[in-house]
């Protein structure tokens, strides 16, 4: 009985704390993930995919496939170790991090993230901060939220496309 509470302490503490901090682990339909990889943004071996709570990493895992590398922040330690082992084999990077407060590598090209209502205008704050500190444009690939204060570009079904741009940016603040 002692094992039963434990494991079930350890997995209430895994995912109950996290819907706290962000949006809560809803893994994305494959069918989508492949359509929006293949007509909205073209994933290639040109790019550096970011996945903002990967989750078990089938974000990274398709983006890969296709030859980017691909790193996740992922708050949920047991989610991390599942998308470890899931991704072993591909260029695949789970890391347990706060999207919050973790910079972004300096090489991303390309973020993807599910937002809910609640969190959408952090991530847009967050992305457009790191599109600053490095000086570069980002795309972001949003699953089913619009991200204010971001460029749309186009949609797709849930997701939708965003360009974080410096020099846009730099052009509203001044």
């Amino acid at each position: 009985m002692t094992w039963f509470i434990t494991v079930f302490a350890f997995l209430f503490i895994a995912w109950g704390w996290v819907a706290l901090v962000g949006p809560p682990y809803i893994p994305v339909l494959r069918k989508d993930l492949r359509q929006a990889f293949d007509s909205l943004y073209k994933v290639s071996s040109k790019d550096v995919l970011l996945d903002l709570g990967s989750g078990d990493g089938t974000v990274l895992r398709e983006a890969a496939r296709r030859g980017a590398k691909a790193i996740g922040f992922e708050i949920n330690p047991f989610l991390v170790l599942v998308s470890r082992f899931l991704g072993s084999g591909l260029d695949v990077e789970t890391r347990v991090a706060n999207a919050w407060t973790s910079r972004f590598p300096d090489d991303v090209t390309v973020v993807y993230v599910f937002a809910d209502k609640r969190d959408a205008p952090k991530v847009s704050r967050i992305v457009q901060q790191e599109a600053l500190r490095l000086d570069k444009d980002i795309t972001v690939i949003s699953y089913g939220f619009i991200l204010p204060g971001l460029k749309k570009v186009s949609s797709m079904g849930a997701h939708h496309k965003f360009t974080a741009s410096p020099k846009l940016l730099r052009s509203r603040s001044a």
